[in-house]
Formats: structure tokens, sequence, C-alpha cells
């Protein structure tokens, strides 16, 4: 079986030890890569997440205030 090839960005989270164990017990079904340091335009999410992650803000500042709003 070929392994699953995980392409992750240089930060600490994706080079946790608990991660690192956890790839490391699916005996090679997982491979991990690391995408250079700034190399946004190696990932397409990149141009989806930031106008996605500003709608979610909003909606969930008006949800937030909302709440408080309740008697």
């Amino acid at each position: 079986m070929n392994p699953l090839f995980l392409i992750v960005e240089d930060h600490r989270i994706h080079k946790a030890k608990r991660v690192k164990r956890y790839v490391e017990s699916r005996d090679g079904k997982l491979e991990r890569f690391y995408r250079p340091p700034c190399s946004l335009h190696l990932n397409p999410d990149e141009t989806v997440r930031p106008p996605l992650k500003r709608r979610v803000s909003r909606q969930w500042q008006g949800v937030k205030r909302a709440e408080t709003l309740k008697p």
C-alpha cells in the first residue's frame, strides 16, 4: 500500500513529539513533507483562507454580540 503524503507548513505543531509518534505508529502509511518557510504560493488554500477567515470572523462577532444582548 502506498503511503499517504502529508504536505505541511514548517510550523512547530507539525513537528510536535505527539504528531511524530502518531506518524511513526502508522507503519509507513503516512509520510510528512515540509514546505519551505514563506512559500504561500505553493499552497492553493492560502488564496481561499484569508477571505473565508474574514467572513467567518465577522459572523462570529455578530453571534457574540447577539449573545451579549440577551436579557
